[in-house]
């Protein structure tokens, strides 16, 4: 018998059963000879000629080198115009890509590819240093290839450089044959997971899985766009999903290898960006800094954000200050490869809401003690079944049974809601509620709060064990520069505001930063580890 509780996406049309590699071959085959990416420091522009004819002769240099189906190719760089290269090279022979953060220090480095156990690693020269260090403890590499435009000085002999076997080789890019795998067996991709909980695990995505993403993005899952800010890491699954989508689209990307304020504002100015896709820390920097009223972003008409959850007040503050009314968000983890509900056009949008179940997906709410599904608008575990949930985690079946069932639904960790209409409202991780007096208090609610004080720049809530009650809420907060407040100030504001379960019992502690990962997540275990 149908569970009534599951809710279930549009059903998707069938999808090529080809390796995700081949697709984007014959994507990029077709293109003409338009602009692919543009530097948006040094203004070097690269087109989609020029994408093909280097990944493929990065493709034919691999080969030579003994890569094939089953090994796994990492790269460690910030974005940059050669990021894309050795990645379609990876996915055209059958190997599998396995970015990763360009901020991870050796020892990270070391964690991440002892998980995937890389054949060969890309790194740009702000990276290069670090990943030579940590490949002396990696038994399974065999080459480092130094990327991008900067040099970092004398290099060891054993590192070489993607120019010169890209300008030694002169591949036929209509006689290249990429390799055949099993798209629904084989991984193209290990992404890794975000880490707010502990230390990042390796995902596993098969072409099937993200071939549906792709496809779902273009049946209305992503606005389409000719030129979007190349502004999410292109190792994180929300960047390296939108490089993807463009790649495929044909359009332009404007290709930030940092993140710095007037840089991005003027791109958007100039560019005329219509479709901006962020992060909530970069919705926090639209609604409330003074330097945004210096720029003209009047082109904007919508905005798309994801990787982390958006307060209802930060989204008013943008959609009022710059006169934007079609804010999306999106909710998706690395594990559902990138996406799982979002807006497609036309939908109205929910304030605070991520969206329905994408297309060729089905969700369900869980009661987190039983198991049980539930009804709608009643809270508990989100979870999602279909063909964009993850293979499972790198070499750790674990945690792969831990996190999808026997019945194959993928359990998020996320607490949240459908409604009537099937809109999905995420309040808080599981691992993160603050358990007070055996309530339940969700740090967003709080951190919501938080952002509509206008001395409050960034905030974060944690949990403070306490041997009377559990735990107790305690606020780290950043203030607006020149801003003035007294941690009484602060946790009055709160507690006027919230039932007695709720108030800032555990205090305020001023900081000067918030930690977040790239993606804008919050990394609470570093703030709880301060307590």
């Amino acid at each position: 018998m149908a569970d009534p509780n599951v809710i279930h996406g549009r059903a998707l049309d069938p999808i090529p059963n080809i390796s995700l590699g081949e697709f984007l071959l014959s994507k990029l085959q077709s293109k003409g000879n338009s602009v692919a990416q543009v530097d948006i420091v040094t203004g070097e522009t690269l087109t989609y000629p020029q994408i093909l004819a280097k990944s493929i002769n990065i493709a034919e240099y691999m080969r030579e080198l003994g890569i094939r189906s089953g090994d796994i190719v990492c790269i460690s760089s910030e974005n940059n115009l050669d990021y894309c290269l050795p990645v379609l090279a990876t996915l055209y022979i059958g190997a599998t890509c396995a970015p990763l953060n360009p901020a991870y220090t050796e020892g990270e480095l070391v964690h991440a590819m002892s998980i995937s156990k890389p054949r060969i690693v890309f790194a740009s020269a702000l990276t290069i240093s670090r990943v030579v260090g940590a490949v002396e403890k990696i038994d399974s590499v065999r080459d480092i290839v130094l990327i991008g435009r900067q040099t970092p000085g004398p290099l060891p002999c054993t590192v070489r450089l993607l120019s010169d076997f890209i300008s030694q080789r002169m591949a036929n890019n209509q006689l290249f044959i990429p390799a055949r795998v099993n798209p629904e067996r084989d991984p193209c991709l290990i992404l890794c997971s975000s880490g707010t909980t502990g230390l990042p695990k390796g995902v596993e995505l098969t072409s099937r899985n993200f071939l549906q993403f792709v496809f779902v993005t273009n049946s209305g899952g992503l606005p389409d766009t000719e030129c979007i800010l190349g502004l999410m890491p292109f190792y994180h699954g929300y960047g390296f999903g939108l490089l993807t989508v463009a790649i495929m689209r044909g359009g332009t990307v404007i290709v930030f290898p940092r993140f710095e304020e007037e840089l991005f504002l003027r791109a958007v100015q100039d560019y005329k960006i219509s479709t901006l896709f962020v992060v909530p820390p970069l919705m926090v920097f639209l609604g409330k800094h003074p330097i945004v009223d210096k720029y003209n972003l009047s082109s904007v008409k919508t905005i798309i954000c994801g990787a982390a959850p958006l307060d209802k007040d930060t989204q008013l503050a943008v959609s009022q200050r710059l006169g934007v009314k079609d804010i999306r968000q999106g909710y998706g983890m690395t594990e559902t490869s990138i996406l799982a509900t979002s807006y497609t056009d036309g939908v109205p949008v929910k304030m605070g809401s991520s969206g329905r179940v994408v297309t060729g997906m089905s969700a369900k709410i869980v009661d987190v003690e039983t198991g049980n599904s539930l009804p709608r608008n009643k809270e508990g575990e989100i979870c999602f079944k279909g063909n964009m949930v993850m293979k499972g985690y790198r070499n750790n079946i674990e945690a792969t049974k831990s996190t999808i069932d026997q019945d194959g639904w993928l359990h998020t960790g996320d607490i949240g809601y459908f409604d009537d209409d099937g809109d999905l409202f995420v309040v808080d991780r599981i691992k993160e509620l603050i358990k007070y007096k055996g309530f339940q208090v969700a740090p967003a609610e709080l951190e919501a709060i938080l952002y509509t004080n206008k001395a409050v720049r960034d905030a974060c809530v944690v949990g403070k064990p306490d041997t009377m009650s559990g735990e107790v809420p305690v606020a780290f907060v950043v203030l607006q520069a020149n801003a003035k407040a007294s941690e009484k100030e602060i946790v009055d504001y709160v507690n006027e505001r919230v039932s007695a379960q709720k108030k800032l019992r555990g205090g305020v502690r001023f900081v000067s930063e918030i930690p977040r990962n790239p993606s804008g997540k919050l990394l609470r275990r570093i703030l709880r580890s301060k307590l």
